[in-house]
């Protein structure tokens, strides 16, 4: 990471943007140790296939 970081500023960037998932535990801890900072978050729903309109599954869907 510090040689990475190192030739990227010798070639001129200036922002070094990364995308981790907090679920990644290693990932979630690496990188603000790192020095990064969040920018922003991804909301993602998961949708519960217990729920009839959920689950194409289900039986009693193929009769509508």
């Amino acid at each position: 990471m510090n040689e990475g970081s190192r030739l990227m500023k010798e070639k001129g960037y200036q922002r070094i943007i990364t995308d981790w998932r907090i679920t990644n535990l290693a990932s979630s801890t690496f990188w603000p140790k790192c020095g990064f900072k969040p920018m922003a978050y991804r909301m993602v729903r998961y949708i519960d296939n217990n729920f009839t309109w959920a689950n194409f599954n289900n039986p009693s869907l193929k009769e509508l």
